[in-house]
């Protein structure tokens, strides 16, 4: 949807807002989204988080949900903001104009 540098200019910008993983489905993301293990992105700047029940966002679910049911044995989930035991990516203010 957007270049990661449209993404980026974004972000630096204040084009951006912190969105709480259940209601990420079809949004932009602002930020490399990566899990460790395996250390692989799941979502890049200035891509579309897809649907609700699709496989990204469905495994960025199980693996907030295991955080919050095994504090201390979470995985390292960089790219979103942990708070309250859930995660939070940045993502691009909507709407996406040109």
């Amino acid at each position: 949807m957007l270049t990661p540098v449209e993404a980026y200019q974004r972000f630096i910008r204040g084009g951006t807002e912190l969105v709480p993983l259940s209601e990420v489905a079809e949004r932009i993301v602002a930020t490399q989204v990566t899990t460790t293990p395996p250390g692989i992105p799941v979502l890049m700047p200035g891509e579309r988080a897809g649907r609700h029940d699709g496989p990204l966002l469905t495994y960025l679910r199980v693996l907030e949900a295991f955080d919050q049911r095994f504090p201390g044995f979470a995985d390292e989930t960089h790219g979103v903001h942990h708070a309250e035991g859930r995660y939070w990516p940045r993502c691009v203010k909507e709407p996406v104009t040109g």
